[in-house]
């Protein structure tokens, strides 16, 4: 257990995270892609009510809720999900972004995967009783719905794969061009210079499974290299990139690592 797990708890002690919904994973792709086909954000809930494939209407109304919560938080289709695959129509990429906002939304599981899941190595096998132990400390009681919930999300994420019945810790493909995409986007939509430490500090890389610092610092220097972003600099004590593009520039030149 990390300490920044114990901190987080502790300062979160009066309101422990909401409790995960359904996943909706494979429906919120789908979602996200059908999104281009409409000009009216109106027109586009609607087309949920319908498309979605459950048979009672208030399923989908309730899948629908929680896609919208996730995925079209602003209330429109101007979202970074729907313009990452509107540019480059790359799945694996899309996940990546979705991860993200997933993890920003359903705060347990994000909870999870910073504190404790990128401390676990790939194919290490991921034990029942950790979900329980780490659930138990977030609410101070047993909760064994939540610990099922925690797991098949954990599992529609890809962050974990069945092997021979077993949950193990799955090698996801580093995250290089999400990376650059959330840092224009969290930090730079207008090019200028951002500390690392400020990067560093906000728990989105860890959220698109990156393990260690030096990633980061790697795919930044690769970035420089390929003139994706102006600089990369190390000096006097300072670490920092300066950026080139404005969010949108880089989308619509499909800036890849």
């Amino acid at each position: 257990m990390s300490k920044n797990f114990i901190f987080k708890i502790a300062t979160n002690k009066e309101k422990p995270p909401h409790i995960p919904s359904e996943p909706c994973w494979q429906e919120s792709i789908k979602a996200i892609k059908d999104s281009l086909e409409f000009d009216s954000f109106l027109k586009f809930k609607r087309y949920l009510l319908d498309v979605l494939p459950q048979n009672s209407l208030e399923t989908r109304k309730r899948y629908a809720s929680y896609i919208l919560k996730r995925f079209f938080h602003s209330g429109n289709l101007n979202e970074l999900t729907v313009k990452v695959w509107k540019c480059y129509r790359d799945e694996e990429l899309l996940q990546q972004i979705m991860r993200y906002q997933f993890l920003t939304v359903e705060s347990l599981v994000g909870l999870f995967v910073e504190s404790e899941l990128i401390y676990f190595p790939p194919g290490y096998i991921l034990k029942n009783t950790e979900l329980e132990t780490f659930v138990e400390r977030v609410y101070n009681t047993k909760k064994r719905k939540v610990v099922s919930r925690l797991s098949s999300i954990l599992r529609e994420l890809n962050f974990i794969k069945m092997v021979n019945k077993k949950p193990m810790i799955a090698l996801l493909p580093t995250p290089k061009t999400a990376l650059l995409i959330l840092t224009h986007h969290l930090f730079s939509p207008q090019p200028q210079t951002v500390t690392l430490k400020e990067i560093l500090n906000h728990s989105f890389w860890k959220y698109l499974g990156i393990r260690e610092e030096s990633v980061v610092r790697k795919t930044f220097k690769e970035a420089d290299t390929l003139g994706l972003i102006s600089k990369y600099y190390v000096g006097d004590q300072l670490e920092q990139i300066t950026t080139k593009y404005t969010l949108d520039e880089f989308l619509e030149i499909r800036a890849k690592l």
